[in-house]
């Protein structure tokens, strides 16, 4: 399952319409985006974020193959490269995180 949170609104799956017009409003009335999205599955239960969200603590236990994995490809996918990343593309790097549980 996975779930997005915008700075602090969340929603549960995958709702394009709500996340563009989420990040660009939020854009459009100059405040800094934060995106997390936690991903979670059989075996799978992980954190990820986007945009500009400062720094974390991160987990306290090291991820199993398959959450590394997952982290590898949302390093890939570059929606955590850069504060104003495309709405577009963060929703390319979630639909594939959910393929990949």
């Amino acid at each position: 399952m996975i779930s997005v949170w915008i700075n602090g609104e969340q929603r549960d799956g995958i709702d394009e319409g709500w996340i563009i017009r989420r990040v660009q409003g939020l854009r459009r009335d100059g405040e800094t985006v934060c995106v997390r999205v936690t991903a979670k599955g059989d075996g799978v239960d992980i954190a990820v974020t986007a945009g500009s969200c400062g720094s974390g603590t991160g987990g306290v236990r090291q991820p199993n193959s398959r959450e590394a994995r997952l982290f590898q490809l949302w390093d890939a996918c570059g929606a955590n490269s850069a504060a104003d990343f495309p709405p577009g593309q963060l929703i390319q790097c979630v639909k594939r995180l959910e393929r990949s549980l």
